[in-house]
């Protein structure tokens, strides 16, 4: 099998690449990854909405992803079940949106990953402050029960990023008031984009479905 090439000139094309060097290498389990559009619109143009309407639809894929994609999963493919095999990833309002998931569904997703994530989770000021980007999901984080405790929950953030060394900072230290057991990753020399991706890509991978 040659390895998977990746071609710079499409920065979202690196997640097939990371994944699958890494299954080539014997450095990941075997497993389904499944893109998800955050947008849940019922317009089919996301520039229809103003900012707060185009807030609203990237939340309701927090209840998406657990009630329709997942039953589909389970439907379609020949899936693993169980919150030891699911996991959830994000980057920038992606990463904010795997917390919200993660967290919304701790009975269902046991793996949590929030790479740069967005100022919304909770309340947190920031780079987006008094915008619709900025109202929070959750008031305050659901506290996980014995039963429910994330596997692994990771945080990742580059130094030179402009729009979210704060939120994850914050993240960060109200998992630490929780008594949340996770892994922060202050990286030095990245910024907000897919080069920095690629690298939190590789570290989650690596350690999910262990």
């Amino acid at each position: 099998m040659d390895p998977v090439s990746y071609d710079p000139t499409y920065e979202d094309s690196y997640l097939h690449m990371v994944y699958g060097n890494m299954y080539r290498e014997g450095l990941a389990d075997p497993m389904i990854i499944v893109g998800v559009d955050m947008y849940t619109g019922k317009q089919s143009v996301k520039d229809d909405l103003d900012g707060y309407g185009l807030r609203a639809a990237y939340d309701k894929t927090v209840d998406d992803i657990a009630v329709d994609l997942m039953p589909f999963m389970r439907a379609n493919y020949a899936v693993a079940e169980g919150r030891e095999n699911t996991a959830v990833a994000g980057v920038s309002e992606g990463g904010a949106k795997s917390l919200c998931t993660g967290f919304r569904w701790l009975d269902r997703i046991g793996y949590i990953a929030g790479i740069a994530p967005d100022g919304n989770v909770i309340a947190v000021g920031g780079y987006y402050s008094d915008s619709y980007w900025s109202i929070p999901y959750f008031d305050s984080l659901p506290q996980p029960t014995q039963d429910t405790m994330p596997l692994y929950l990771y945080l990742a953030v580059g130094s030179e990023d402009p729009y979210n060394i704060r939120c994850t900072q914050y993240y960060s230290e109200v998992f630490r008031d929780m008594g949340l057991y996770y892994q922060y990753d202050y990286v030095e020399g990245y910024a907000h984009n897919s080069d920095f991706w690629r690298v939190c890509m590789y570290n989650f991978i690596s350690k999910i479905f262990k």
